[in-house]
């Protein structure tokens, strides 16, 4: 059984994500930080949303554009509707 390079090959980095706008919730720290990261590395333009740590939100933003991404910090409570819709406006 043969394969072919092409179908089990990695994307560039970049590909297919340009122009996408992506909200990270959490993106303060953790899992949330590298979803932001990786996302960025992708090609999207990068909102990172954090809950109180408008400091830890700021560092993931230094990493989202050190890697060449646009992006900006969102506060943002995801258990308040208020929040939320503030955050999506903010983004839009």
């Amino acid at each position: 059984m043969s394969t072919d390079a092409s179908s089990t090959a990695a994307p560039a980095e970049g590909a297919g994500q340009a122009g996408r706008v992506a909200l990270v919730t959490g993106a303060s720290r953790g899992i949330g930080r590298a979803v932001a990261i990786a996302l960025a590395r992708a090609g999207c333009r990068v909102a990172v949303g954090y809950g109180g740590d408008a400091a830890a939100g700021a560092e993931t933003l230094a990493a989202v554009t050190a890697s060449g991404a646009s992006g900006i910090t969102v506060g943002i409570d995801v258990a308040d509707a208020a929040s939320v819709d503030a955050a999506f406006t903010a983004v839009e």
